[in-house]
């Protein structure tokens, strides 16, 4: 009996400061980086950051026309300094509605160009 006590409960050990690790890392991303490091942390991260053309290829819209509740998807295809194609989705900005064909900025990792930010996020960290 003893043994299997000491078992469950090594491994509930381990499952709690997997738990608190876990929570730890996420209130560091989301409050952190987000909140209290803000847009300093923000423009660190982005300095590198390339700019590039997106072309909108599709769009999507979910909810009644009309409502706060409204949203639309972009469906984005850009290139890297290297020429390879990249597609990735973004949420519309605002109320701002494109059509299929039309263009906007983003600015993208060289690194991993399938993070990035629009124009609009861009320079509101920087300016």
């Amino acid at each position: 009996m003893n043994v299997e006590t000491g078992i469950r409960s090594n491994t509930t050990k381990k499952a709690f400061i997997t738990v608190v690790i876990i929570v730890a890392l996420c209130v560091y991303k989301f409050i952190y980086l987000d909140y209290i490091g803000g847009d300093d942390v923000k423009r660190r991260i982005y300095k590198d950051y390339v700019k590039t053309e997106a072309r909108i290829v599709d769009t999507h819209t979910s909810g009644r026309r009309g409502t706060l509740g409204r949203s639309a998807m972009w469906y984005l295809e850009y290139q890297n300094s290297n020429g390879r194609i990249y597609r990735n989705r973004q949420f519309s900005e605002g109320l701002k509605t494109r059509k299929v064909g039309e263009s906007i900025y983003i600015y993208y990792n060289p690194n991993n160009p399938n993070e990035y930010v629009t124009e609009k996020e861009y320079n509101k960290v920087n300016n």
